[in-house]
């Protein structure tokens, strides 16, 4: 017994992205550094058989600071307003579209992302601790709308999400040719995140 699958419509798209930016270095003094950037961006994704088409200009600012406490201590912290162009989300499905999907995406997703770390660094040994948080609006997600079996249908959540990592990093040299690495991820995030995003929420990682 073989299924027949309905005709497809065909998901070619066009993307393009035309961007400016100015960026600047400043030592605020012998320990700190602080870099700024101003990022322009004009995205254009034109699915062309599915008649769907998103166009949006974004103005994306971003900032580094790193601060040395010591010679081996360190504290870096960093801002920045990213964005996930629509192509891209199908990435997140894993072949979860199997039977062909259609596009209500109007908005860019977008993510203000925050991050702290602080790192100590000696020749034998090193430990990074840091939290990053990331405010996601616009999120694109595929849904079922009629139920199993039937073609996904993408469009925008309207909610704001609130996203944190835990990390903690550590390693060294345990003997002369022998290096080691351990890590630590916990991601915390609301349930209805996990649930448009069955296969791409992780909550715990070690590595």
């Amino acid at each position: 017994y073989k299924r027949k699958s309905p005709p497809l419509t065909p998901d070619n798209f066009v993307f393009q992205s035309r961007s400016l930016y100015a960026k600047d270095t400043w030592s605020v003094n012998d320990s700190t550094t602080l870099d700024v950037a101003l990022r322009f961006d004009a995205l254009s994704v034109d699915w062309t058989e599915l008649d769907s088409e998103v166009v949006e200009y974004i103005l994306a600012p971003r900032m580094h600071g790193l601060v040395e406490h010591s010679e081996h201590v360190s504290s870096r912290f960093s801002y920045g307003l990213g964005y996930r162009p629509p192509l891209t989300l199908l990435e997140s499905q894993h072949g979860g579209d199997h039977d062909g999907f259609l596009i209500e995406i109007d908005r860019i997703e977008q993510a203000h992302s925050f991050l702290y770390s602080f790192s100590a660094n000696y020749p034998t040994w090193f430990v990074t601790s840091g939290i990053h948080h990331t405010i996601l609006d616009n999120m694109a997600y595929g849904y079922d709308v009629q139920g199993l079996g039937t073609s996904l249908v993408y469009q925008n959540s309207d909610e704001t999400f609130d996203i944190s990592v835990l990390e903690f990093v550590t390693g060294g040299k345990a003997y002369h040719h022998v290096n080691f690495q351990v890590a630590f991820e916990k991601f915390i995030f609301p349930d209805l995140y996990a649930y448009r995003l069955p296969t791409a929420a992780i909550e715990e990682q070690v590595t």
